[in-house]
């Protein structure tokens, strides 16, 4: 059969530019297959810094959830904290009350024998009971929404924590250290949980009432630390002099002074939970990380 006769079987490569897209077009009814590069198939580079596209952003200018992280709730800790640190505030105004009504403001002694104690001594010895039972499980408890709170900012923070998240347990029992730093990392929770910024430079400072929590609580504890060296000294002389008989003085000035110092920021406390809770759950709603 002569050249002329014979039938093509393959393309014609003479049609190829208008079915492939050699000049940039594509045929009707032709796509790329799907995670193809479009600009590889056409035989060109991809333009520079990509097509534009990025994942679209949350409520608040951050990426949505990050697959493998989580969010640790904070809104199911906060009213037991808040509601034990108000019980624990009320106990501290009582003892004051009972201290300055029983022993006025000067000097007292309490003799060590419970058959000697008075009413209001027993009161006061039953009201440091429950103050210690309280502080234990408000300390649990705050340390644990603590260490929430701080480790959340990994992924709805505007900000990622800039220390490990163990410094919210470790940080409360190295001395000197434990009157600084927890309050420095709360406030990073504060800014980092601020639901109207996107990023860190655009966060609302801390209020002051946060300030005013942590100084007063410092004073009370530096308060009843002097209390308490002062009441050792002078039950250690007293035994002396008394031929061996244990009594213990102390100022109830200032033991009455330290409670009620304990109970402002008791309460100032339960409201530093209570706002900061709120302000971080706020946040990961509105970047999907809890469900409205």
């Amino acid at each position: 059969m002569s050249a002329e006769g014979e039938r093509p079987t393959g393309p014609d490569k003479r049609h190829l530019g208008s079915e492939t897209g050699h000049s940039g077009r594509e045929a009707p009814g032709w796509a790329p297959p799907a995670g193809a590069d479009p600009a590889a198939q056409l035989g060109q580079a991809p333009p520079a810094g990509g097509y534009g596209y990025a994942p679209p952003a949350g409520e608040y200018g951050q990426a949505p959830p990050v697959a493998g992280a989580s969010y640790l709730r904070l809104a199911g800790l906060s009213p037991w904290i808040v509601w034990l640190l108000l019980l624990q505030g009320a106990v501290y105004a009582v003892s004051a009350v009972i201290t300055v009504a029983a022993h006025g403001l000067g000097e007292y002694t309490a003799p060590a024998q419970l058959d000697q104690l008075d009413a209001a001594d027993l009161a006061l010895s039953l009201i440091g009971f429950l103050q210690a039972v309280l502080f234990i499980a408000v300390a649990v408890l705050f340390i644990i929404w603590f260490y929430r709170a701080y480790k959340n900012l990994t992924v709805v923070g505007t900000a990622g924590p800039r220390r490990s998240v163990g410094w919210t347990i470790g940080a409360w029992f190295v001395p000197f250290l434990d009157l600084v730093l927890p309050k420095l990392m709360l406030d990073e929770v504060w800014r980092g949980s601020d639901p109207a910024a996107p990023d860190a430079a655009r966060s609302s400072p801390v209020p002051l009432y946060h300030h005013l929590w942590w100084w007063v609580w410092v004073v009370a504890f530096l308060l009843s630390i002097v209390i308490g060296v002062e009441s050792g000294i002078s039950s250690f002389d007293a035994a002396l002099e008394g031929d061996g008989a244990a009594v213990t003085t102390a100022n109830a000035g200032l033991s009455a002074g330290s409670s009620l110092l304990y109970a402002v920021a008791a309460a100032l406390g339960a409201l530093v939970v209570k706002r900061t809770t709120e302000r971080q759950e706020e946040r990961a709603r509105g970047l999907g990380w809890i469900r409205a």
